[in-house]
């Protein structure tokens, strides 16, 4: 598409920023005038700061308040930079009125919410300061700047009088609060910008694995202490050091101001194998900074490209200074492959309707339209297949199935209602429902605690691939690729939060088939930060990275190395890692009947302290390499097994740095693949595996059958509705995931689950967070009760993994203390009792019959008889598929 024909598309014209301020001409004046001195500040620098007010012309009645968001422009420290807490009034022109500060805790998201009284009222033209920052020994208070760079932010402001004074212009009654965006009073609040510091570092960007003699680049970006842009802009040297067997390095590179901190070095060349790193230095230090390690080998099929897929900007209730900013920093500053921004969208983007927090309060600009628009527009501005990739995206938050990530190739105004949902929806299923004819990718996001894995589906998308192939193990928030403890969550890098967190080890050790991803959901709109710290206390950990292993490096090739699991995560560095067993590698499947080899290669970017290997949550393996970046070693005589095992390799720097692996996943190749075909009037037993079965158990009925029945779609009641909702899922021949949802008053009940050989429970958020009640006596009773619904939208229920027996009639059976609707799909019932059938079972009239042996690719005839077919129907035999050995002939 010809750029001016995508502009026309996406509705603007020229290539200036969509963003626009849309401030309301304002209708009254202000109460009065808000400002921060100073106003231009310094990252990581302390500061005197002051929020100053002085009142307009017009009297704030007794008991009149402000009340103001204070964003997190003072930290108590640079360790995960929580926000400072300590206020102080002050003296500002006028001698000081009557104040009662009122503060709240800080909120997840950075802000700290404080109400400023004036039981008094407060007089025309009078004024006062509010320093903050972090109590001193002497009780003053000063700022600890944050060191996150932003241009043009600002508080959200609220004022409410108390009482009508004389002359009001706002006629205001008492106790209604006046939004100060929405009166057009923007340009009253206090506007200022954080700047990076001096420079005092350099980052150098390098591929991982290149082929002898190919061309490269090498970019390197000055910054300061914390990873911003370094202020003021860099003009001078930086000094490289000369490499054996690079050519056309230069000895030295000037930096100009408009360079703008950043400048990429073509043409570079390696003559022979090995294992290289690029070292510079600022002009008049002696201090080195070096490039991630470059593997060189003598022929190169799929490189590797870093990045990460999951940011906020603006457009979330986050900081960011604009898209352009987002975009220029994640390629020039932080020397991504690739990127894409994924700011919160609940529904599709419609005029008038607001899209963030804080923006209205900056710009004026919070059109969920014209977000979208821009969201657009600078995606497909900054993408270069070759050179720089970016991807559309956004984040759906739910309470019921965990917050993911909806990420697609391409984005066009018209085709919004094939991603976004018209409103908003808890319910995974309704994504996936839409997703499902889209090529998008859908990826949860982890928080380091509870991902409701029990809702995840394997589900395809249009193209025939793995709509979620990926789940991220890492991200600002920590990491949760381990178990529960096993590294301390408020270390540089985190770790599971909470004790009932389950790992990505113990979702791949469950069936789970996921490749591990690093990523970011950082709210700085700063992508590739490696600051243990941010603007909200809950991201305070650096931003993880990907690795994406593809020849094919545009949007599409990016997103396919995600969908075919060729991805791994680490904690923010660039360390290179490969895994091969025997032919297979990361995100592969390999069949063997012998034993075989996991040979792993690592390339640190500091001393390498440990390697695991996993058979899911088993670790079977452990290397401790001594004072060595560079490691080759091998996992040795492991053994298939019949059931598919999935193999992870983790790596741990002595810096701390991680890198989370993808497994391998092993089985034996030779096992059993029975089938049942039609050929004309008659049912054929196939064996399409590569190996022999015998003694297979043939159970046929007319009416009846003992595997799993198909899966009872999902429904969503009402807002405003009292009603259940019951849907499941089907993993397989004999597992059913029971899903129930209450949405109303509070109700107490109790499921019994019949005929189950197993069963595993697991409560939704809501359910959890509102502290209800249940109780499990393990076998098969389970008591609940809930608690009253806080937001419409959400519901509190649980989700079952039900492992059916064969031999008799497995049901799930609702008893409830009084009658209510529940929705079975779109079945509606009213009733104090519900049975969901989860097998074919009813009354158990079989006959059943035995076949010796079926040879591997033989077929046999075993009836001709219409009704169903069950092909070893107690699971006895292994096969590469336990999903097919249902047949109906007609």
């Amino acid at each position: 598409m010809k750029r001016r024909d995508f502009l026309k598309l996406v509705g603007v014209s020229g290539a200036a920023s969509l963003p626009s301020v849309l401030t309301a001409e304002p209708q009254t004046p202000s109460p009065g005038k808000w400002s921060l001195s100073p106003n231009k500040l310094t990252a990581a620098e302390t500061a005197d700061l002051e929020l100053r007010y002085e009142n307009g012309s017009y009297a704030l009645p007794a008991g009149s308040y402000h009340r103001v968001l204070i964003e997190p422009v003072s930290v108590k420290t640079f360790f995960h930079c929580p926000p400072s807490t300590d206020l102080k009034v002050a003296q500002y022109k006028t001698s000081l009125p009557n104040i009662k500060l009122e503060p709240k805790r800080v909120n997840g998201v950075g802000f700290r919410e404080v109400k400023i009284v004036f039981p008094e009222g407060l007089n025309a033209g009078g004024s006062f300061a509010l320093k903050i920052g972090n109590k001193q020994p002497d009780g003053s208070v000063k700022a600890l700047i944050n060191p996150t760079q932003v241009q043009n932010l600002t508080f959200e402001t609220y004022t409410c009088l108390a009482g009508r004074a004389n002359k009001n212009p706002w006629k205001s009654s008492e106790g209604k609060e006046m939004d100060w965006a929405k009166m057009g009073w923007i340009s009253s609040l206090p506007h200022f910008d954080i700047n990076g510091g001096r420079a005092s570092k350099l980052r150098l960007f390098a591929p991982s694995l290149i082929q002898v003699d190919k061309p490269f680049s090498l970019k390197i970006s000055v910054i300061d202490d914390f990873d911003n842009k370094a202020c003021p802009s860099y003009q001078n040297d930086v000094v490289l050091e000369e490499l054996e067997n690079l050519s056309a390095l230069p000895d030295r590179v000037k930096f100009r101001y408009s360079d703008d901190c950043s400048k990429t070095i073509e043409g570079l060349k390696v003559r022979k194998p090995g294992i290289y790193r690029v070292k510079a230095s600022l002009s008049g230090s002696s201090k080195y900074f070096e490039s991630n390690p470059i593997v060189v080998r003598e022929k190169v099929e799929n490189p590797i490209y870093w990045g990460n897929i999951h940011n906020h900007c603006q457009y979330s209730e986050c900081w960011g200074t604009d898209l352009d900013t987002f975009y220029s920093f994640a390629r020039d500053i932080s020397g991504m492959d690739f990127v894409a921004l994924s700011d919160h969208r609940g529904q599709k983007p419609v005029k008038g309707r607001y899209v963030s927090r804080l923006l209205r309060w900056r710009t004026g600009n919070a059109d969920s339209l014209k977000a979208w628009k821009d969201t657009i527009y600078k995606a497909e501005k900054y993408n270069n297949p070759g050179k720089f990739v970016t991807l559309f995206g956004y984040e759906w938050s739910s309470m019921d199935s965990g917050h993911y990530n909806i990420y697609v190739p391409e984005a066009k105004l018209e085709d919004m209602d094939k991603y976004f949902t018209k409103r908003y929806t808890d319910y995974g299923f309704n994504i996936r429902e839409m997703l499902k004819d889209t090529e998008a990718l859908f990826i949860p996001h982890g928080h380091a605690d509870r991902l409701p894995f029990y809702n995840l589906v394997h589900t395809k998308n249009a193209t025939g691939k793995e709509l979620t192939p990926a789940v991220e193990v890492y991200s600002d928030w920590g990491g949760m690729y381990f178990p529960y403890k096993q590294f301390d969550k408020d270390s540089q890098f985190g770790a599971a939060r909470n004790s009932d967190t389950e790992s990505y080890l113990w979702a791949i050790d469950k069936g789970y088939k996921l490749a591990a991803i690093g990523d970011s959901d950082s709210h700085t709109g700063l992508p590739g930060r490696r600051t243990v710290g941010s603007c909200a206390p809950n991201h305070d950990h650096p931003q993880g990275l990907t690795a994406a292993i593809t020849s094919d490096y545009t949007r599409r090739g990016i997103m396919n190395a995600y969908h075919n699991r060729h991805v791994y995560g680490t904690t923010g560095e660039r360390i290179f890692l490969e895994v091969r067993a025997e032919d297979a590698f990361m995100g592969d499947e390999l069949r063997t009947d012998e034993s075989f080899d996991i040979n792993v290669q690592v390339s640190g970017t500091d001393l390498i302290d440990k390697i695991y290997l996993y058979r899911g949550l088993e670790k079977i393996g452990e290397k401790s390499p001594q004072n060595q970046r560079d490691v080759s070693c091998v996992f040795e005589n492991l053994q298939p097994s019949e059931d598919e095992r999935p193999y992870a390799v983790a790596v741990i720097q002595k810096d701390g740095s991680r890198v989370f692996g993808t497994p391998v996943w092993v089985r034996k190749k030779s096992v059993p693949e029975l089938t049942v075909v039609k050929n004309g009037d008659t049912a054929l037993l196939c064996n399409e595996g590569n190996c022999d079965a015998e003694k297979i158990n043939i159970m046929y009925s007319g009416f009846e059958h003992p595997f799993a029945l198909p899966a009872l779609e999902g429904y969503e009641c009402g807002m405003k509705e009292s009603a259940a909702m019951i849907w499941t899922q089907r993993w397989n021949d004999f597992k059913t995931m029971f899903h129930y949802r209450w949405h109303g008053e509070p109700i107490e009940g109790r499921i019994r689950i019949i005929g189950a050989e197993d069963y595993n429970v697991d409560f939704n958020r809501d359910f959890i967070f509102r502290k209800n009640r249940y109780s499990d006596d393990g076998k098969g009773n389970i008591t609940f009760e809930t608690g009253k619904m806080v937001i419409p939208s959400h519901s509190q229920g649980f989700d079952i993994m039900i492992k059916s027996r064969t031999d008799r009639k497995c049901q799930a059976v609702l008893e409830l203390n009084r009658k209510v609707r529940t929705y079975m799909g779109p079945k509606k019932i009213v009733s104090k009792e519900v049975v969901v059938p989860l097998n074919g079972i009813t009354q158990n009239r079989f006959n059943s019959y035995e076949i010796s042996k079926i040879s591997s690719d033989e077929k046999i005839p075993i009836d001709n008889k219409k009704g169903f077919y069950a092909v070893d129907p107690s699971m006895r035999i292994t096969e590469v598929n336990e999903s097919n050995n249902l047949y109906y002939l007609q």
